[in-house]
């Protein structure tokens, strides 16, 4: 025991000159400590193995051997200043040692087992007596950067490039300079460099995962070496260190990158470019999906995009997103990156920012998504239940109840949902909470327009005793509105599930058609009496023709004479006759456009949608836009022209703005193909852009336009209007006016062109509209026209 106390007292401190690095990883046995892990990081090139025991007043005739398990290799250490001990009787016992090699870069263990002896002389009273004990460690032996000594240094491409490496475990080197005048430089690695001509070069740490220490040299030895330029960091733009030189055609110049101080050690990201400049620029990123004020019914929405630095400069290296003001976080993937989002129910604004190698942030593309389910929580916002019946799947626990609403079904509840019903015709509305809903569900149905102004129809609250779903069987008015309340008992939520049917008191078929596409159709869908006979009329708008019917049946008559035995859905095609620009007069004289000066759009021939002449946009270099655009008045309907690109798919685009919102991008190789979209009556705005981002190109790098139609607004009082003449199967006179916008006709009937009935006046936005003739048809003649009143 008195042994072991008197052991306390030494510690061993372990200085590895060797190939590789030798880290110590367990503590010393019997009381010493072990040695410090900053006294075992230093350079390896003596094969020197160093051992300090403190000895004190109370030992002498110190021997310290050692052996590495594995080998008969005995390691004598002495203090007597013979090699390789460098220092006489100064505490220090040096020994000399070849550590295993490190192969393939693949660390190496070993065990060192010390013997220290020595003559304990602390008890006087029984003399001097021998102390013998044994020390083991375990070491890791690493590999060193193969460009850490300075005549190793790696060549870099004369071209440029990016290079990875590492100073980890890298050395100082005697008589290596001090770098940028660091004293407290460490841990450096070598690179070489020569041009082919005399240029300015980029060198740039940006993405070294520590901030490095860069400075340029010329000559070949650590005597000679000039220093050329140097950084330590770039103040002025918030970069690591960086430097532009000029580079002499042949001179090789040797680059020294190390760690400002022992901690300054990582991974490297060396960047090279001949007649480059330091990353400044922010990088670029766009949201794709979803569309922007889109309203979703979950919480988890993906959302996907792109991002893209400038040519040359460091790349993007991550994107991240933000909801609201929530943390950020992070995107899969960068230039292209997708990410999928938990939300927060109500409305959402989602950014997202992308940030290059170099640390510059880009600015935000923002969307808005609103997250509501149910959808149909207020009565304003109620949904209507279409059709003759069907099952709904809800929830109600996020649904609220307004202020002023009533208690349906004598409840309270607390979470209520709102339906509508519109009835065409009489007859019963039954709905039914289902088996599947999960709570005590309450019901109403109420008459009125707001919840100022309810009428209640009707309520349940259980279908029957015992029971906890609702039930309701309300008669229906043709032509009024009803809307639904379910609520949940005392305020439940969960699942909600309910069928509804509507049957008539009398037998209807309905009639459907489609919103019709440049032109209208008569008469408008509803129920109507089972074998009722219907004359369906389709008039074009101006600029369009009829084409026929598709559905329930095929046909190009017109009117179309139906017999209503079963339930019908028809659409009306009608297709552009006359376009407002086709560019057939080779230049823009056709509508008043305008077009980017120094960049403007052309008519060309090369390639069209029909016909031999379209409309290309300008030749723009890369980061700049060539515009088309054009003003003018016209009448709610709707529009098309034919478009073909040729780009960099995702970064050389065509947008179309109306009014300012884009309506439609385009990029990649898309053929000629048609773009339909609606216009507002009105002074309206419309712009092609082609547009390109900071680099590369694909493609024939252009846009085309052709076939252009707008409902553009005629002001020509005294044209006159066109007159279209269909007798129906009941004997009746179906007189069709395509005139002006807005312009009010007087159609007026004749038998003998000298006295003439008025039959009925009426005005439309696009000019187009129908009037019906009583005359029973026998009439040997009957004359028409229509006069513009003021």
């Amino acid at each position: 025991m008195r042994i072991i106390a008197k052991l306390s007292v030494w510690c061993v401190c372990l200085f590895w000159f060797a190939q590789g690095y030798a880290q110590s990883t367990n503590t010393m046995q019997l009381g010493f400590s072990p040695p410090a892990s900053t006294a075992v990081f230093i350079e390896l090139t003596t094969n020197l193995l160093q051992v300090m025991p403190v000895t004190g007043t109370n030992f002498t005739n110190v021997t310290i051997n050692a052996t590495i398990a594995g080998t008969n290799t005995l390691i004598r250490f002495n203090d007597s200043g013979a090699s390789p001990d460098p220092t006489a009787a100064d505490g220090t016992y040096s020994g000399s040692i070849i550590p295993p090699k490190v192969l393939n870069k693949v660390s190496t263990n070993i065990t060192v087992t010390y013997l220290i002896t020595a003559t304990d002389i602390s008890d006087p009273d029984n003399g001097p007596s021998l102390f013998t004990t044994n020390v083991v460690f375990k070491y890791t032996v690493v590999a060193r950067p193969e460009n850490d000594n300075f005549t190793n240094a790696f060549k870099l491409p004369s071209g440029g490039g990016v290079v990875f490496q590492t100073n980890n475990y890298a050395s100082l080197e005697a008589g290596e300079p001090q770098h940028a005048g660091v004293p407290t430089i460490s841990n450096s690695v070598w690179w070489n460099y020569s041009s082919p001509f005399t240029t300015l070069v980029l060198l740039d740490t940006a993405g070294s995962s520590f901030a490095p220490v860069l400075v340029v040299y010329t000559n070949a030895t650590f005597g000679t070496l000039q220093g050329v330029v140097l950084s330590t960091n770039d103040v002025v733009n918030n970069l690591k260190a960086n430097t532009v030189f000029n580079a002499y055609a042949g001179v090789t110049y040797r680059i020294a990158i190390s760690g400002y101080n022992t901690n300054g050690v990582g991974s490297i990201r060396l960047r090279v470019l001949p007649g480059g400049k330091p990353d400044t620029t922010p990088p670029v990123v766009t949201i794709l999906t979803p569309a922007n004020q889109v309203l979703v019914t979950t919480n988890v929405v993906t959302l996907s995009g792109t991002a893209k630095d400038a040519l040359n400069d460091s790349g993007v290296s991550q994107v991240s997103v933000q909801v609201n003001n929530l943390a950020p976080l992070l995107a899969s993937g960068s230039n292209n990156w997708t990410i999928t989002l938990n939300l927060p129910p109500g409305t959402n604004v989602v950014r997202a920012f992308a940030k290059d190698i170099a640390g510059n942030i880009s600015a935000p593309d923002s969307i808005v998504i609103r997250y509501l389910n149910p959808t149909n929580d207020y009565f304003a916002t109620a949904t209507p239940l279409a059709g003759f019946g069907g099952l709904v799947s809800t929830i109600n626990g996020r649904a609220t109840k307004e202020p002023g609403e009533p208690n349906h079904a004598g409840n309270d509840g607390g979470h209520s949902i709102w339906y509508s019903f519109h009835a065409s015709v009489n007859g019963i509305l039954t709905l039914e909470t289902t088996t599947n809903t999960t709570f005590d569900t309450l019901l109403a149905a109420y008459t009125g327009d707001s919840l100022t102004n309810l009428s209640l129809i009707a309520s349940n609250d259980d279908e029957a005793t015992g029971l906890l779903g609702s039930l309701l069987a309300i008669p229906v008015v043709s032509g009024q509105n009803y809307y639904i309340a379910m609520d949940g008992y005392a305020g439940y939520t969960g699942n909600l599930e309910f069928t509804y049917s509507f049957t008539t008191t009398d037998r209807y078929f309905s009639l459907t058609v489609a919103p019709p596409q440049g032109g209208s159709v008569w008469p408008t869908n509803g129920l109507y009496l089972a074998g009722s006979q219907l004359a369906l009329t389709a008039t074009p708008q101006r600029d369009f023709a009829f084409v026929g019917w598709q559905g329930s049946v095929t046909s190009s008559a017109n009117p179309l004479v139906l017999q209503l035995n079963a339930n019908l859905n028809l659409a009306a095609l009608f297709r552009v006759v006359t376009y407002s620009d086709t560019f057939e007069s080779h230049d823009l004289s056709g509508l008043s456009w305008s077009t980017t000066p120094g960049a403007p759009w052309f008519v060309q021939s090369d390639s069209a949608s029909a016909g031999q002449y379209a409309i290309r946009s300008g030749v723009i270099a890369d980061g700049r836009q060539s515009s088309l655009q054009l003003i003018t008045n016209t009448f709610a309907g709707m529009a098309s022209f034919d478009y073909r690109i040729s780009s960099e798919e995702n970064w050389d685009l065509l947008e179309f703005y109306l009014n300012g919102t884009r309506l439609g991008r385009w990029s990649g190789e898309v053929a000629w193909t048609s773009f339909q979209y609606q216009v507002p009556a009105g002074t309206n705005v419309f712009e092609w852009r082609y547009s390109k981002d900071s680099n590369f190109a694909a493609g024939l790098d252009a846009a085309f336009i052709d076939n252009v139609y707008i409902p553009i607004i005629r002001t020509n009082p005294s044209a006159a209007a066109k007159l279209g003449y269909l007798t129906l199967p009941d004997g009746r006179h179906q007189i069709q006016v395509r005139g002006l916008q807005n312009q009010t006709y007087a159609v007026q009937a004749s038998a003998d062109l000298r006295t003439w009935s008025l039959i009925g006046t009426n005005a439309s936005p696009d000019g187009t509209f129908v009037l019906m003739d009583g005359a029973d048809g026998t009439n040997a003649a009957r004359f028409y026209r229509a006069v513009s009143l003021p």
